[in-house]
């Protein structure tokens, strides 16, 4: 997965996240596009390699925008750990034969 290395160069709240001029983070492509129109980052940001997350590690609404990617349905569970159970269980079922 790639995403680029960018840096702030004002004080932005990004999502939940905010962040002081200066500070730096990894943004996906559509992301890192809002970030220049809107000219709150320094020039000469880097693409780097960034390492998917595990399931496990997480959080609800990347739980549920996962499933969605891979057409796993959660049924009723709301919950953080129900939903990785379906995911995982869903992993599990689906998983290439060795």
């Amino acid at each position: 997965m790639t995403g680029f290395k960018v840096t702030f160069n004002q004080n932005v709240k990004l999502g939940m996240d905010i962040y002081r001029k200066g500070d730096s983070t990894t943004v996906d492509e559509g992301v890192c596009d809002e970030l220049v129109e809107l000219d709150v980052i320094e020039e000469g940001f880097e693409l780097v390699m960034k390492e998917p997350k595990r399931v496990e590690e997480m959080t609800v609404p990347e739980l549920k925008e996962y499933a969605t990617e891979n057409d796993i349905d959660l049924g009723e569970a709301k919950k953080r750990d129900d939903i990785l159970a379906v995911i995982q269980s869903f992993e599990e079922e689906n998983a290439p034969e060795e």
